[in-house]
């Protein structure tokens, strides 16, 4: 840790090398890789084996230079939400909504996919892929009926977010907002009736 290097003289033969883990450092939270080069030559890649610790075999007159190389684990999940159609004018209008889910981590996430809108009952997500590795994205859906009360307060708002998992860890997205707004119409009508129809004296 902490990009130390170390040089040290070794017989030929068979060597372990490897890395412990630093003050506040958890080497779980890290994917982590070796590789080793013989500078004495032409530079080419040696044969490294095992995983922390591994094994290099040395030879003579060789000058190896190992690597280790540790790339935190990001696992992230994002969600871009948008609704069809972006209007409603009545009572039982359906929204229609579209999540696209997408991995924009540096970590292979995996199912199962879920959505969590708060205004909307029949999220799904689905069954395929079951991963999704770093740059994929899956769509998901819901909709929404229209109620008075949406037509009375002008527009319909709704929260989403995503959610999946790194490994057992649950992984949850940023929430996204859509809006769609009503079309409303507010109009009056009047229909008059006279009792009795008909008169015959003053008074």
């Amino acid at each position: 840790n902490g990009g130390s290097t170390q040089t040290i003289g070794l017989l030929e033969g068979s060597h372990t090398f490897g890395e412990t883990e630093g003050t506040n450092t958890d080497l779980r939270d890290y994917s982590i890789s070796a590789e080793c080069r013989d500078l004495h030559g032409t530079g080419e890649l040696v044969e490294v084996t095992a995983f922390n610790p591994w094994t290099v075999n040395i030879g003579d007159e060789e000058d190896i230079v190992c690597t280790i190389t540790n790339s935190k684990q990001l696992p992230v999940l994002t969600i871009v939400k948008t609704a069809t159609p972006s209007t409603y004018d009545e009572v039982g209008n359906v929204i229609d909504y579209s999540y696209l889910v997408t991995n924009d981590g540096n970590v292979t996430l995996v199912a199962p996919f879920t959505i969590t809108d708060d205004n909307a009952t029949d999220e799904a997500c689905p069954a395929t892929p079951t991963s999704l590795a770093p740059g994929e994205s899956i769509t998901c859906t819901a909709s929404y009926t229209i109620e008075q009360g949406d037509l009375d307060a002008g527009s319909v708002t709704n929260i989403a977010s995503a959610h999946g998992y790194f490994g057992e860890v649950l992984v949850d997205s940023p929430t996204d907002t859509e809006t769609v707004t009503a079309d409303q119409e507010p109009v009056l009508t009047i229909v008059k009736t006279a009792t009795p129809s008909t008169y015959d004296e003053v008074g």
